[in-house]
């Protein structure tokens, strides 16, 4: 962009990190945590933060091969150079049967949730009327996955929309009997 930058800024610069001995270990999914790269197993599902290791690894290899990088001339190149599904066969093929492994299991379940996410999103093209709305029965999961301790509440108050709340979800990241539980109901306190 045209603005201008102090001094020692004049040039746009990032420091990329990368773990020592590259990205391989990550595709073994363990308890293993580090900096959010990779996945860890728990329940028959995947967590992470980074999960993507093929994203990870071919965007390492585009910083390697253009140091230098051009917004938004490159975009198009940048994102296809790192999420291209050719791209990341041919990585994964390169790579091996960890990485296959790794692409099935964690790939597949990033691939359900995701598939989840989307028959749970509201279609804003449709009138308001037509959209079907989860009814009592179903259950729809946040990115934290875990629903939380369910409260009841009796009397209950009347809501926003002039109807009664009959129940309220403490979040699953608030543990019971935690400091941070106490924070997360004082701050739902306020926020009711």
């Amino acid at each position: 962009h045209s603005l201008s930058r102090p001094g020692d800024f004049a040039s746009a610069q990032a420091s990329i990190l990368m773990p020592a001995g590259g990205l391989d270990r990550f595709a073994t999914p363990s308890f293993e945590f580090e900096n959010g790269i990779g996945a860890w197993e728990i329940d028959g599902g995947f967590n992470g933060i980074y999960l993507n290791l093929a994203a990870l690894e071919l965007t390492r290899r585009l910083i390697v091969e253009v140091p230098e990088w051009r917004i938004p001339d490159m975009n198009r190149a940048l994102v296809e150079g790192a999420t291209h599904p050719d791209r990341i066969f041919a990585l994964i093929k390169e790579k091996g049967e960890d990485w296959a492994n790794y692409d099935r299991k964690v790939g597949g379940s990033m691939y359900a949730a995701s598939m989840i996410a989307g028959l749970n999103t509201l279609d804003r093209s449709r009138n308001l009327p037509d959209v079907h709305f989860p009814d009592a029965d179903e259950s729809v999961m946040t990115r934290l996955s875990e629903e939380g301790q369910v409260l009841p509440l009796d009397p209950p108050p009347t809501g926003p929309f002039g109807l009664p709340v009959s129940r309220m979800t403490i979040p699953a990241q608030c543990p019971a009997g935690s400091e941070a539980s106490a924070l997360c109901r004082s701050s739902m306190k306020e926020t009711s």
